[in-house]
């Protein structure tokens, strides 16, 4: 393959994706006598456009959508960021999360072990489980709230997903 270094905007760049297309197109053109060998080297560039595009959606769906906002909410709930909270709820639900928030006001807290998982459609709402929990230390006694007791609702607002209640 083809690999060269070039200075783009004073950053060296390799080469290695132009190669990989000046040799598929080596591929694609040489042996044009053996329609066996042109027809292996076609599904060869099949294979790796395939692979790609599998590797950008995966890339795409690991930090973003529905459990993503549920998890966003409950790490902006326990760093006590107001701001973000607001900005991860959707409009409907901003006043509980600040309720939310006061109720943490004279504690410590902490998250553990989050994990949020879409787990079904009601509308327009996209359902998400959790798992994990919030451990609130109040002096001489600690609350360890269960994040997996309810089904936290997120809705697409804005363009963006965001926290809307839970049940």
């Amino acid at each position: 393959m083809n690999v060269t270094n070039k200075a783009i905007n004073g950053h060296f760049s390799t080469g290695l994706f132009l190669g990989t297309i000046t040799d598929a197109r080596h591929l694609l053109t040489n042996d044009r006598q053996n329609p066996m060998i042109q027809h292996n080297n076609r599904m060869k560039i099949a294979v790796l456009m395939l692979l790609f595009i599998v590797l950008a959606a995966c890339a795409n769906q690991s930090s973003s959508g529905a459990p993503a906002a549920i998890a966003a909410y409950f790490e902006s709930l326990v760093v006590k960021d107001v701001n973000q909270l607001v900005n991860v709820s959707c409009s409907a639900w901003e006043a509980n999360a600040r309720d939310e928030l006061r109720t943490f006001d004279a504690v410590a807290i902490t998250l553990q072990d989050l994990k949020c998982l879409e787990s079904g459609q009601d509308g327009e709402t996209t359902l998400v489980s959790c798992t994990g929990k919030i451990v609130a230390n109040y002096g001489n006694e600690v609350l360890e709230i269960n994040l997996a007791d309810r089904d936290y609702q997120a809705v697409k607002e804005g363009g963006e997903w965001r926290m809307c209640g839970y049940r």
